[in-house]
């Protein structure tokens, strides 16, 4: 992640490098808060967990691949001849 934001921020590395860390900390205490929630409020607690740590898996190979596709279908139209 962080060589595809200092590729494509050209004018601001550091800047870039920067969100990118702040985002994975913003991540982790997301993470930290759901799953406390998870624990005190689903029917099966503790056991609930790693079914939605799972889910979340999921959701976020899906993000990244709908992205690398994206980013692959952008590619080819630059290449196309106008």
């Amino acid at each position: 992640m962080q060589t595809r934001g200092l590729a494509t921020a050209t004018s601001a590395p550091t800047l870039a490098i920067a969100v990118n860390a702040s985002a994975f900390q913003v991540a982790a205490a997301f993470a930290s808060w759901l799953g406390g929630r998870v624990i005190n409020t689903a029917p099966g607690g503790l056991h609930t967990l790693p079914l939605v740590g799972a889910l979340l898996t999921l959701t976020g190979l899906a993000v990244a691949l709908r992205s690398l596709r994206s980013l692959r279908r952008n590619r080819r139209r630059e290449l196309l001849p106008a």
